[in-house]
């Protein structure tokens, strides 16, 4: 539709992840740390006046200063989405701050977490930041892909950032090296099971991308590494921990401060047809973001979008979807005592189905990894699956999700 014609740039994503600074701004102020930035490519060709620029995701933090010197732009603002941050500056370390955000039930929450995790795996934190092997980065980013897709196959569900993912992997390097972007990483057994990418910026922390592989989620993942980025900004100085848009629960468990997002709708104010142009654009994009902040109050649409997204699309049933099984334990297995069994190495991937019952019972249990025992067993044509430690043996079948089969049909 020409009438809606503009050119659109998502201004968060721009400036923090690929440090562009849109030459339709000749000056940022930042309102958290009091410092202004100059825009060192501010020059404006006449025919910029040809069209109108939407400029969406700008922090209310920050106050852009229009280049309208020499050319006669100007701008309608309005609110767009509501952003969710972490002001660190009101507290002196992260445990002073968790206590006052989450209160002392949550802080001992997340930290029994985090011990219970340690206790049954062999953790180990890994930050890069101005420095990491090309190689290495690479490998960090397929993974954090690998996780994303997995975890949203499981929502059912497509994550935005997965369309800019060539950028991000030809980008991250380098911005990493520059110590403009930072990759977080928690390992278990060396492996990676929650990574997070995250921009710099003067005193803010964009925390951006992060995902952790889903098979853990018993353990809280994605509160725990939180809690080690957040650390970082306290001992690195960073006073503003921004989790960016998009209302989720946790960050609102997790966030002091609650702020606007704002869009720049930028035009020739000497022309009377682009005037009206840009006034209409703000007032249709003004309501679609409405629509989009009151979804629940729209579920039909909600439903009809994704009925259309998943609609012959098929699903790996090889990957690790567990939601697709149903595990029932055994209660009566004297009759299993004896039986031929075969031990089973969880690292291989024919029993990645199975990981997320098996550390469920570690969480459960306080077992390490090298302390219990998995088996196979076959009683009669059924597959029949043994988990024990020191303290506790547990028998288990696994059947297909009946429910998940019905609905899917």
């Amino acid at each position: 539709m020409n009438l809606l014609k503009s050119l659109n740039y998502n201004f968060t994503q721009d400036f923090f992840e690929k440090n562009v600074f849109n030459n339709l701004y000749n000056g940022v102020y930042n309102k958290i740390n009091d410092q202004n930035y100059i825009n060192s490519n501010s020059s404006l060709e006449k025919e910029s006046l040809d069209n109108i620029y939407l400029i969406e995701f700008v922090p209310s933090f920050f106050e852009l200063k229009l280049n309208n010197k020499e050319l006669p732009l100007s701008v309608f603002k309005y609110k767009y989405f509501k952003g969710f941050m972490c002001d660190l500056s009101k507290a002196s370390n992260v445990k002073e701050y968790m206590i006052k955000q989450l209160g002392k039930s949550g802080n001992k929450l997340v930290i029994r977490r985090l011990k219970r995790l340690e206790t049954c795996f062999d953790i180990s934190y890994k930050v890069y930041c101005g420095d990491i092997e090309e190689a290495k980065c690479a490998e960090i980013i397929e993974r954090l892909r690998l996780m994303i897709e997995k975890r949203f196959v499981q929502r059912g569900d497509v994550h935005s950032s997965l369309k800019n993912w060539d950028y991000y992997k030809k980008a991250t390097y380098n911005m990493i090296l520059d110590k403009k972007a930072c990759l977080f990483v928690i390992y278990s057994n060396n492996i990676p099971i929650s990574i997070s990418l995250d921009y710099l910026y003067e005193n803010i922390f964009e925390s951006a991308i992060s995902s952790y592989e889903i098979d853990y989620s018993k353990f809280g993942l994605g509160n725990i590494i939180i809690l080690k980025k957040m650390e970082w900004c306290f001992d690195n100085g960073y006073h503003v921990f921004n989790m960016r848009y998009g209302d989720y629960p946790y960050k609102r468990y997790w966030c002091n401060t609650v702020f606007d997002y704002t869009s720049h709708v930028i035009f020739n104010k000497k022309s009377l047809s682009k005037t009206f142009k840009a006034f209409l654009i703000k007032k249709v994009n003004q309501a679609m973001g409405y629509i989009i902040m009151n979804k629940e109050r729209f579920v039909i649409l909600t439903k009809l979008k994704s009925l259309l997204r998943n609609k012959n699309k098929h699903v790996d049933d090889t990957k690790n979807n567990s939601t697709d099984l149903v595990f029932e334990e055994i209660e009566d297995y004297n009759h299993l005592k004896g039986s031929k069994r075969d031990i089973i190495d969880l690292t291989k991937d024919k029993y990645a189905f199975l990981r997320k019952y098996v550390y469920d019972f570690q969480y459960l249990q306080s077992a390490r990894y090298d302390n219990i025992s998995i088996y196979e067993i076959k009683d009669n044509d059924n597959k029949i699956y043994q988990i024990e430690n020191d303290k506790v043996n547990k028998f288990f079948s696994i059947k297909p999700n009946i429910l998940l089969e019905t609905i899917t049909k």
